[in-house]
């Protein structure tokens, strides 16, 4: 069986169709996702998982470690000591069904190890191309 070519996003990737429902048959409907004009991307370097009866709260924040500061490094300790607390704000919460969460999880992983395969070969080629240099 051939496979059908992806149709495009609005930011150039492919999108995903979605399936409506009727009585007499099922009918493939684009799903075009959109990004908001001005939308940023905030680092997270900190998150918290929950769940709530069938939703699971995502939350990422992010952390602002302390400003320390000092000539020598007892005044570098003194200043650490007085630190009370490190800021962490929350830069998104999202709300995911229990039945959603699994595919949730599985795009996640499926990215993670593509990264890892990726990383590899930048690594593979790093170290190739430095055995050539002598």
């Amino acid at each position: 069986m051939a496979k059908k070519k992806p149709q495009k996003r609005t930011n150039g990737q492919p999108a995903t169709k979605k399936t409506a429902r009727t009585e007499d048959n099922v009918i493939a409907v684009p799903f075009i996702r959109e990004y908001p004009p001005g939308q940023v991307g905030v680092l997270a370097n900190s998150f918290v998982i929950q769940h709530d009866g069938p939703e699971f709260h995502l939350l990422f924040f992010q952390n602002h470690p302390p400003v320390i500061l000092g000539e020598t490094e007892e005044e570098i300790k003194k200043a650490a000591k007085e630190v009370k607390a490190v800021k962490s704000v929350c830069v998104a919460r999202l709300i995911v069904s229990a039945e959603r969460l699994p595919s949730f999880i599985r795009a996640m992983q499926e990215n993670l190890e593509k990264h890892g395969r990726q990383q590899q070969e930048v690594d593979t080629g790093t170290k190739q191309a430095g055995k050539g240099a002598k």
